[in-house]
């Protein structure tokens, strides 16, 4: 796929920017295994999507950090499952931030490198804080547009967040790439609504649903810049 012509790419969070192609549920099957927590995969998957819902009427959940809100949604599954909040509330949160804090840094870096030519912008089904998340972390700086589907009353695959987000800016969607981890939401969303897709695969090999839905795969997002044929360039500058 030749991306010459491409001037802006956006990216999903959850699973792209925080980590290498890895779902949050993944992440927290692997944490309460961790902590020697003795819960069904299936319990589990149970209280995350549970607690995925009530943590939405949080009265200040388009504030709410990165830690709190891990904190906030550990605090739900535990609640859940029927388990004691400490000390698995608090080991839960902070194994979860601290292990995505590396992708978030490289994350920065990708799209500092990226802006020296590219229009940036998140396009998230979040809770309503992921521009607090971008803010924490340092995207946001980067971002032209941040999209949030809680804020926004539409979720990914559906074509109209995406399109909103092009309005926004003020782009054209056979212009634009997008990025993430998530094949169903992300790959199929994008292509709808007629922009270019590079699937995150991260490291696990996953089969491809649909190869031609796929104009490009990465496994991780620093083989961005290279794909893209951007060179390294001074940290935050665009180029003309």
């Amino acid at each position: 796929m030749d991306f010459t012509n491409i001037d802006t790419v956006l990216f999903d969070f959850g699973g792209t920017l925080d980590a290498p192609g890895v779902h949050w549920l993944t992440r927290f099957y692997q944490l309460y295994a961790q902590l020697g927590l003795d819960v069904a995969p299936e319990r589990i998957k149970e209280a995350f999507y549970w607690a995925d819902e009530q943590i939405m009427t949080h009265p200040e959940i388009t504030t709410l950090h990165f830690l709190p809100l891990m904190l906030e949604h550990a605090t739900l599954q535990l609640r859940y499952l029927g388990l004691p909040s400490q000390p698995y509330q608090r080991r839960l949160a902070e194994g979860f931030c601290r292990a995505a804090m590396p992708s978030l840094h490289a994350s920065v870096r990708v799209l500092k490198t990226l802006r020296q030519r590219y229009a940036l912008g998140v396009i998230s089904n979040f809770y309503g804080n992921v521009a607090t998340l971008c803010q924490e972390c340092g995207l946001a700086a980067l971002c032209d547009v941040i999209i949030d589907s809680a804020q926004v009353g539409v979720s990914k695959p559906e074509r109209r967040i995406f399109t909103l987000a092009l309005e926004q800016l003020g782009r054209a969607p056979h212009m634009t790439a997008y990025v993430g981890d998530s094949f169903e939401r992300d790959v199929v969303g994008a292509k709808t609504a007629g922009l270019h897709t590079i699937w995150l695969r991260g490291l696990e090999p996953r089969p491809c649903p649909d190869p031609s839905l796929v104009n490009a795969t990465i496994t991780t997002l620093e083989e961005l810049p290279t794909l893209l044929a951007v060179p390294a360039g001074p940290e935050g500058h665009r180029a003309p």
